[in-house]
Order: structure tokens, then C-alpha cells, then sequence
């Protein structure tokens, strides 16, 4: 591969992006693809930059404000920047949004909060969310020593789902679980091996809730788990230990979000194969 060529400081972010980390300090978040950079001006933000291949995109191109600055390169060139071969065609930078350390508001319903106290794996984290938006979980709090939803792999798996959900990032998790406690939700964990199944969990569909899931590698510290009401299991076959924290997290959702009797009519069921 070609040796990165000198570039505009705009274009700086890009360099070598698989070692992008953009964990405070001002730095940009990465869109990749058409989809995101979408998603993203659908949500209003105003990309910094955009970097696309030349003759590619022409459309979406067109949509953008003239004021945004745009660098349409080969496609050699943006595998020489990037450090990889880039199929997506485009680019773009923008800052990160501004997050609010606790929530202003609450809205009773069956959908329980999502609460991730220290998700460390972008990709994980970018299921995470692409599950609460699926499931319409209207807040997600993330703890202290939870990576950054703007990590350009987190962005790239939940599809943007960070743009449209309610995200809150937590300076004192354990203070904000007891403020939530003291405003009447109940405080649920998940669990490998403790607790309950879901659906035998004795709790009114009106009821607020939220659901604490742990990290890929530990669970639930002790402390969270010792902050919950109610610990939820998922039963599983014998052989199997445990499940991926963004699978296990999106089964425990669909059973909380469907307390009430009957499907719930935001949530269609899918259509059988065959």
C-alpha cells in the first residue's frame, strides 16, 4: 500500500483511522458510508468535513451545504490515507455531541431504560444501542468508564442509532441509580447464572423500569448488582455458559418491553420463513 500522502489538516482525523479513538480531547467522530453520513444530517449535525471517491455519491453530495468542506479523492489515495482499502466510497468528520450527565425527565411504560455501566468493546456497545433503538428503550445511561457511542465502530454497528436515542452520560452512575430509585423505577440486572427468567418477573407493565447490563468479560461489578432489585437470567441449554452481552441484552428487552398481554403493537412481529 501507498505511503499516506500529505493532506489538508481536515483530513488529518482519517490518517491511519483504524486507530481512531475519539475519547475526549475535541477529537471528531468518524461517519463512514452513506448510510451514516445520513443518518447524521437526518439528526442534524453538520459534518466538519467529507472526503469521497471521486465521481461516487453524487446524489448525497448534492444534499450537502455548500459551506461544508468537501475533498473528492481516488480511491488509492483514501486507502493510502486510511491505512486500508475503503469500499464505502465517503467519508466525513463531525463533532462529537455534547452529552447531558443525568436525565431532566422520566416517561413511565414498558420499555425499561438501558443502563450500561462499563461496556469497554465499541462493537458491543454499537449492538447495544442498535437493540434499545429497535425495542424504543427511551434512555440510555452510560457509566464512567464506558467507551465513547462515537467510536467510529460503535457508529458503524448501530447504524447511527446513537443520532436518535436519548443518551446520558453518567459522571456518578451509582448517585443517578438512586435518584432513579427514589423517582419509583425498579432496578433490574442482568445476569449469567442469578436471578430469575423475565417472563416471571411479577411487575406491572406501568411500572417504570431499567435494566443494568454488565461488560463483556465480568458482568455486573458487585456493586451494581448489589444496587438492583430484581437480578433477570436468560434459561439456555446446558452446554451453552452464556451469550453475547448485545444478544442477551436484546432478548431481556423484547421480554420487558412485552409485559402486557398480546404483542405490542409498535413491535410487529417477524415474518415466519418458508
Amino acid at each position: 500500500m501507498a505511503e499516506p500522502p500529505v493532506i489538508h489538516p481536515l483530513l488529518e482525523p482519517f490518517r491511519m483511522m483504524r486507530n481512531h479513538r475519539p475519547e475526549g480531547g475535541g477529537a471528531p467522530m468518524i461517519l463512514e458510508g452513506p448510510a451514516l453520513l445520513r443518518r447524521a444530517l437526518e439528526a442534524g449535525l453538520t459534518p466538519s468535513c467529507v472526503l469521497c471517491e471521486r465521481g461516487k455519491h453524487k446524489d448525497l453530495l448534492h444534499s450537502l451545504e455548500s459551506r461544508i468542506p468537501l475533498f473528492e479523492e481516488s480511491a488509492e489515495t483514501i486507502a493510502a490515507l486510511c491505512g486500508f482499502n475503503f469500499h464505502r466510497g465517503i467519508l466525513a468528520t463531525a463533532p462529537c455531541p455534547e452529552l447531558p450527565d443525568r436525565l431532566d425527565s422520566l416517561t413511565a411504560g414498558p420499555v425499561p431504560l438501558l443502563v450500561l455501566p462499563e461496556i469497554n468493546d465499541a462493537e458491543n456497545l454499537g449492538s447495544l444501542l442498535r437493540a434499545a433503538a429497535a425495542f424504543g428503550v427511551p434512555a440510555v445511561l452510560l457509566g464512567e468508564r464506558c467507551t465513547t457511542p462515537f467510536n467510529r465502530r460503535s457508529l458503524r454497528v448501530s447504524m447511527g442509532a446513537a443520532f436518535e436515542l436519548r443518551l446520558v452520560h453518567c459522571r456518578n452512575l451509582a448517585r443517578e441509580l438512586e435518584r432513579l430509585r427514589e423517582l419509583g423505577l425498579v432496578l433490574l440486572g442482568s445476569s449469567a447464572r442469578q436471578g430469575q427468567p423475565p417472563r416471571s418477573l411479577e411487575l406491572a407493565p406501568e411500572r417504570p423500569c431499567a435494566l443494568l447490563v454488565g461488560n463483556e468479560g465480568q458482568g455486573l461489578s458487585p456493586e451494581s448488582m448489589a444496587a438492583c432489585d430484581h437480578l433477570l437470567r436468560i434459561p439456555m441449554a446446558s452446554r451453552v455458559s452464556s451469550l453475547n452481552v448485545a444478544m442477551a441484552t436484546g432478548i431481556l428487552l423484547y421480554d420487558l418491553a412485552n409485559r402486557c398481554a398480546g404483542p405490542s403493537p409498535d413491535l410487529p412481529p417477524a415474518a415466519m420463513p418458508g
